[in-house]
């Protein structure tokens, strides 16, 4: 999904975020995903928010192609 994009802080932001599984959260800068990823592999719920209406289709794109839930996509 990161198309060889590394996120910024990956771990720390993760372990700050404290995740429960089924809790929502906002990623308000999406980008190529990394940081939702990880929040939905730990069975949280993603909303996500980029600026870029092509990220937006390339992430809902992806999103599909690997079978990912609990995420929602929006353009804003």
């Amino acid at each position: 999904m990161n198309e060889g994009h590394i996120p910024v802080l990956l771990t720390e932001v993760i372990e700050a975020l404290h995740i429960v599984p089924g809790e929502k959260y906002i990623d308000a800068t999406v980008g190529l995903g990394g940081h939702t990823r990880e929040i939905v592999k730990r069975e949280g719920v993603v909303l996500g928010i980029d600026r870029d209406p092509e990220t937006i289709d390339k992430l809902r794109i992806k999103n599909y192609e690997l079978e990912i839930e609990n995420v929602t996509l929006v353009q804003g």
